[in-house]
């Protein structure tokens, strides 16, 4: 097969600020607040993943982490979320003589789709019921990223950097090509691979299994696009890449986001001991 080159499947160009030095852009800002976050609060994290240890469908006898993405998820990586609790005012003041945790007799979850007005709506008449209040538990501005709506989203706490992958046909063959775009230190790689048939995505694609979901992150699975995109200046370098949609068809239900997570539920609980007083300790309980 011919050994096909990025500039075969689309055009990239890079723009460079020295700003980055100083200041992140505020996509990658929002990210790593956002990780913290939901180190911060569970409850919130519950709602950007479901995270579960479960058996190991290859040996019964270990356990494995499971991590889904949830409906919500692409709300906390684009235009954000609002969680707000109804309370009835006579229970909560029972509960708390009785020293209860008071449960909501509803919940109102604010995201930008199609229900938003009538859940707006909804929770307008929340308060001007008489013995109930609102809470706004949580919210999350957002981290302005733009997902469509067809973006499968993974998370997976293996990795650093974020990969992109989808399927596109050749309009002038009908060959099928599998691409692979990623960021590594310093750098953007790509791959492709020729297929026989286009692969759906479904919601099995978005979820991580620890030490079986293998996303390619080495160097060797994924070549670099060229010899000027091969060491990135260090600050703020952008990447635009547009896929010649004159040449290829971008096949539907294909695209794929695998996003690196610092998961809540994980927990670094190393000590490492060489005499018994010089002690390396890795662990925050």
């Amino acid at each position: 097969m011919k050994e096909m080159l990025s500039s075969d499947f689309f055009t990239h160009k890079k723009t460079f600020s020295y700003n980055g030095f100083i200041d992140i852009s505020k996509i990658s800002r929002q990210w790593f607040s956002l990780m913290v976050k939901l180190n911060e609060s569970r409850r919130l994290a519950n709602f950007f993943s479901e995270d579960s240890l479960i058996d190991d469908p290859n040996d019964a006898k270990n356990k494995v982490w499971q991590i889904k993405s949830t409906e919500y998820t692409r709300y906390f990586l684009t235009t954000g979320i609002a969680i707000f609790d109804i309370y009835n005012q006579k229970q909560n003041i029972l509960d708390k003589y009785k020293h209860q945790e008071t449960m909501p007799v509803d919940r109102v979850i604010l995201v930008k789709d199609k229900d938003l007005e009538s859940k707006l709506d909804k929770l307008k008449q929340y308060q001007f019921k008489d013995g109930l209040y609102i809470e706004n538990v949580e919210k999350w501005p957002g981290c302005g990223m733009a997902l469509p709506e067809k973006v499968r989203i993974r998370l997976n706490p293996d990795i650093v950097w974020p990969i992109f992958e989808a399927q596109i046909k050749q309009k002038s063959s009908d060959k099928l090509y599998k691409i692979k775009i990623g960021n590594s230190t310093n750098q953007i790689n790509w791959s492709y691979e020729e297929i026989d048939i286009v692969t759906k995505l479904t919601q099995k694609d978005e979820i991580f299994i620890s030490g079986q979901t293998k996303d390619c992150i080495d160097n060797n699975c994924l070549e670099r696009f060229d010899e000027v995109f091969y060491q990135l200046q260090q600050g703020a370098t952008k990447v635009k890449v547009k896929f010649k949609a004159n040449e290829y068809e971008f096949q539907k239900d294909t695209a794929l986001l695998v996003l690196p997570y610092t998961c809540p539920a994980f927990d670094i609980l190393t000590e490492i001991n060489f005499d018994g007083t010089n002690d390396i300790v890795l662990t925050t309980t």
